[in-house]
Formats: C-alpha cells, structure tokens, sequence
C-alpha cells in the first residue's frame, strides 16, 4: 500500500500524467490510474462515479497469473475489488524491455492508449539496481496543456519533437499544422545556444535542448520568442 500511496500523491500534485505504474523482471505489474484523466475510463471499466482511483495488480496467485483491480475513492476506501485471468507479463513489454539497464528516462514513440482511445506517450526508467522500471503515462492533449502552461509570454513557443521531425506536443493550439522540416531544421543548429531564426516573416530568438537520446528515440525540446518582445 506504501508504493500505491506514492503513486497517487504523484498524480495529485501533477494532474497531467495520466497513469503510473511499474513492472519487475518475474512480470508484475502494478498500476494506478487518475480517473479523473478522462470519462472514457470510467466507461471503459465500468467504475462507480465516486472511483477516484483505479489500482491494477498483475501477479501470480494459486498457481495462476491474475490481473486484479481496486476501485478507491477520495477518502482511499476500496468500493469495489474484481480479477480475471491475465497472460500479461510487464517485463515483455517495449516499455520494460528499452529502460532496464539504462542510465536515462525512455521516451515510447506517440501510440494510442487503448484504456482511453487517445494518443499518448510514455517515459519509462529503471530504478537504480533493481529489476523495477518505473513508468508515466501522458496524453498528448495534456503535454499541450503542459506546454502551454510554461509560456512565458504571449509570443513564446515551446514545442516538443522527435528526431525525425515530427511534433509530440506544442504550446500552440496549431500544433497538428506544425512544419516537420521546420522542426529538423532545428536539430541541425547548435544545441543549448540561442540563435535567430526566421518564422512567418519575423525574427524570433530561439533555442533548441536534447530532452533524451536513448534506444534511437531522441527527444528534442525547442523555446522561441518573437525578437521584437525581448528586446522592449
């Protein structure tokens, strides 16, 4: 229950990771999920509205692999308890299987979560010696929201993208529409150093970070603000 009330304080002081769980070299898994991430959860495993949190375990009981799940509520009091039988087998997953052993976080490429039928990526990490990796759940709508959250000023953009150019999130409301040959542009300048570069006919001052590189999954975060707000 220790581990379970880590998770949850997590997602209560940060609303926009959607899911936290862990998996171990036997295959356990261990899970919680903020329901409140969406209603489609709710429909998705039929929970009572009062579910505030939905627990899953995936662990051999009476010579049987079960997948088994505990609706909370605010107050952490169980109201409903099921299982089934499950094959799944955490340390088999792509998630499990690029993180153990490496030093750094693991970005997955944007996938779409079938619990919510919405896209979304996740960061997987090995935790020190053990046979433990950890992993966080984001929708692609929260990372936006996230972004957008961390503008400082109005003509400020921050867009998170890939190697191959293509856009995981933005500040921007027009993310979708955003240029992939822009984005490898980028990457080609020097890192951690600002430059100007030229957008929609105007200057902007911008710089561009290496987030991860791990497993040929880099992770690229640029800032850019218009020339004209920094310098009155």
């Amino acid at each position: 229950m220790a581990l379970i009330g880590r998770y949850i304080y997590t997602l209560s002081h940060n609303p926009n990771i959607y899911a936290i769980y862990s998996g171990d070299e036997n295959g356990d898994f261990l899970e919680v999920i903020n329901m409140k991430s969406s209603k489609q959860l709710y429909r998705h495993f039929t929970a009572a509205v009062k579910t505030r949190w939905l627990i899953i375990k995936v662990t051999r009981r009476d010579a049987e692999r079960k997948k088994i799940f505990y609706n909370l509520d605010d107050a952490l009091s169980q109201l409903r308890q099921s299982e089934e039988s499950s094959d799944y087998m955490a340390n088999l997953r792509s998630w499990y299987q690029q993180a153990i052993g490496t030093d750094r976080a693991v970005r997955s490429n944007p996938y779409t979560f079938s619990n919510l039928q919405e896209k979304g990526i996740t960061y997987s990490k090995w935790v020190g010696i053990t046979s433990t990796v950890l992993a966080l759940d984001f929708t692609l709508s929260k990372l936006n929201i996230l972004l957008k959250s961390l503008k400082f000023s109005d003509s400020s953009k921050i867009v998170l993208f890939t190697s191959e150019g293509e856009t995981i999130a933005s500040s921007e409301d027009s993310f979708l529409k955003s240029d992939k040959e822009a984005n490898l542009q980028l990457i080609d300048n020097q890192q951690e150093q600002v430059f100007l570069k030229e957008e929609g006919g105007r200057e902007r001052y911008t710089m561009v970070t290496t987030l991860n590189s791990e497993n040929g999954t880099a992770t690229y975060l640029s800032i850019s603000v218009d020339q004209n707000e920094m310098l009155y």
